[in-house]
């Protein structure tokens, strides 16, 4: 009886399982890709915002130098280029990848506190890359870590080199870059998003918003955001909400497994004891008692099968008493 009662435990575990835990998986799905998407969200929504304020702080910082005489609107809006020459080891001019340009603007975004807004921005957000890109595509000022000189594209060992650490004066003419120096901004839109193919190969998130001085549009404040990252946060989500639907899943089947086995305890005993007596003719056995204070269903049962004891003693004993003493 014992391996009855387990095998009905088991069973009837497994049949609310089948129904349950499925359910349980669809909303794990659901609740993972709405996750998902609120962490891109978030993850882009504090990109947009790094791009705006450093945006507004880029554009004071030009401001100023306008307030102080240091720079004239035009020399901010229209700088002069000057190709810029790098000389190798024995003094030769060297060829690089990617022209560099020296202006007059870029000499005070240098000394005025450009690099730490970028450098603070982009340890802040922990982006791949903060930088402010005028009009024409022209980077006056980098980030700490791409600003070294350039060492050539003798080899592609070298070119390659470039493309990491050295990025400052550079023009960039690519279409997100351009886009992104040239955009307006609006009050639905007011940063551009784009999904942006670093020629470092990185695949990353390029949120741009405009640069203003004295109300001319100069250019765009840049951040890049690297999938790999929103990859990443997207796999540490799924994993932990995947051990936390597991771990309900489980508690769940263990709490019906012990639930089924205390409401079955009391029918299998129950079960003994009809099977006693639809077996046995004895007073003995019929006038024992089945009591019950469970309240419930099979409260009522025990109370009924009491019942009907009472009345198989009864016809025994009436049944006895027609036939006489033997």
């Amino acid at each position: 009886m014992k391996r009855m009662r387990h095998r009905l435990s088991v069973r009837l575990s497994l049949l609310l399982s089948i129904v349950v835990v499925p359910s349980l998986a669809m909303v794990a799905v659901m609740v993972i890709t709405h996750e998902g998407r609120v962490v891109e969200d978030l993850v882009l929504k504090e990109a947009k915002t790094a791009a705006l304020q450093g945006a507004a702080a880029y554009g004071a910082i030009l401001d100023t130098a306008i307030d102080s005489h240091a720079l004239s609107l035009d020399e901010v809006i229209n700088p002069v280029y000057e190709e810029m020459t790098f000389l190798d080891e024995d003094g030769k001019p060297l060829h690089v990848e990617d022209k560099r340009y020296h202006t007059k603007v870029g000499d005070y975004t240098d000394a005025h506190g450009v690099r730490a807004l970028q450098d603070a921005t982009k340890k802040a957000g922990g982006f791949l890359f903060s930088s402010g890109i005028h009009l024409r595509g022209l980077v006056l000022t980098s980030h700490s870590g791409v600003d070294s000189p350039p060492r050539g594209d003798a080899t592609e060992e070298k070119a390659a080199w470039d493309r990491i650490h050295s990025r400052a004066k550079r023009m960039y003419t690519g279409e997100e870059q351009i886009a992104a120096a040239g955009y307006l901004g609006n009050a639905n839109a007011p940063t551009l998003t784009q999904p942006y193919p670093r020629d470092t190969g990185e695949m990353a998130w390029d949120m741009a918003a405009p640069i203003y001085v004295k109300g001319k549009h100069f250019g765009g404040f840049r951040v890049g955001v690297a999938r790999d990252r929103i990859v990443q946060q997207y796999h540490d989500l799924t994993v932990g909400l995947v051990l936390l639907f597991s771990l309900i899943a489980a508690v769940f089947v263990g709490v019906t497994l012990w639930l089924s086995g205390l409401y079955i305890k009391p029918l299998s005993v129950l079960a003994d004891r009809a099977n006693v007596l639809s077996m046995s003719c004895d007073p003995e056995v019929l006038d024992v008692r089945i009591r019950s204070s469970d309240p419930t269903e099979i409260g009522d049962m025990v109370r009924s099968l009491d019942r009907l004891r009472m009345s198989l003693s009864a016809a025994m004993s009436r049944l006895e008493t027609r036939q006489g003493p033997t």
